[in-house]
């Protein structure tokens, strides 16, 4: 009988592995026009309202408008962006332990797999990629030769709902 109890909590404890393995939603890289199509479709945000910038090895847009935050990187090398998102991923992970962001977070890092995410909603007191102090709501994302921010420095259910549309039009995972 202990040897099927064992083999049993076994199985479970495999099958609960799995499933959790799999609940990461895999993202796809971007391009800008994509990107800029999700800015004008979900806060309906002109061609003149955000900057470009291109230059040797990356293209930039950015759209920071109110307590809106929307970046998008495309590096000429895969790497640079990998490691990017290892130094941002790290940085948060700090400022958790650190009790510098407090709230819900959820972090994902798929290197075979090229794509990682981090998400979050909570109070930061930090400084760096994530705004400085106060309320943030969005996520820092990586798929292969991309990364991309689309949060928010608010609680407030207006400039939430913009992120979550935004999101949407991506097909991103939303905090």
């Amino acid at each position: 009988m202990k040897v099927l109890r064992s083999a049993v909590t076994f199985l479970l404890a495999g099958a609960m592995m799995m499933s959790l393995a799999g609940c990461a939603k895999k993202i796809e890289p971007l391009k800008a026009k994509d990107f800029k199509d999700a800015l004008e479709n979900a806060l309906d945000v002109d061609e003149d309202e955000y900057l470009e910038i291109d230059n040797d090895n990356v293209e930039v847009v950015m759209y920071s408008e109110g307590k809106y935050v929307m970046l998008y990187r495309q590096y000429d090398d895969e790497d640079d962006a990998a490691d990017w998102f290892e130094d941002t991923l790290d940085d948060f992970e700090d400022a958790v332990d650190d009790k510098d962001f407090t709230g819900r977070h959820r972090q994902v890092y798929n290197e075979n797999g090229g794509y990682g995410y981090i998400l979050f909603n909570g109070e930061n007191e930090g400084s760096g990629e994530l705004m400085g102090d106060g309320h943030i709501y969005g996520g820092i994302y990586w798929a292969e030769d991309t990364i991309v921010y689309i949060f928010c420095a608010s609680d407030k259910d207006k400039y939430i709902d913009g992120v979550n549309a935004v999101l949407r039009e991506l097909g991103y995972p939303r905090p």
